[in-house]
This record gives structure tokens, C-alpha cells and sequence, in this order.
């Protein structure tokens, strides 16, 4: 037994349409921040840090 679609009732449209958004959003995100990627890596700043502080080789 199939129940009967109320008249507006589709939602498949509006999560599609939300996805989208989020696509278009992260998108322009990846975009905005992708010459700044330590930023996102505290390994590699923690790293840096340490390096310019305790150099291998001495000068």
C-alpha cells in the first residue's frame, strides 16, 4: 500500500538545492584559502618553528 503525496510534500528538491549551496560555498572557500595552506597545519608551522630555533647546522 502506497500512501498519497500531499501537494508539496517533495523535499528531494530542497536538500538537493542545499548541497549545492554548500558545494558553491566550500568551493569558493578552497579558492579564497588555497595559497595559505599552513594555515590548516599546525605540524608544519610547529616544525618551522622549531627548526629556525634549533638550526641542524650552525652558521
Amino acid at each position: 500500500m502506497t500512501l498519497p503525496k500531499l501537494a508539496g510534500s517533495d523535499t528531494s528538491s530542497l536538500s538537493v538545492n542545499q548541497y549545492r549551496w554548500i558545494n558553491f560555498w566550500m568551493a569558493i572557500l578552497g579558492q579564497l584559502l588555497t595559497p595559505f595552506p599552513a594555515f590548516f597545519d599546525i605540524r608544519r608551522i610547529y616544525g618551522k618553528t622549531v627548526v629556525a630555533i634549533f638550526p641542524d647546522k650552525p652558521r
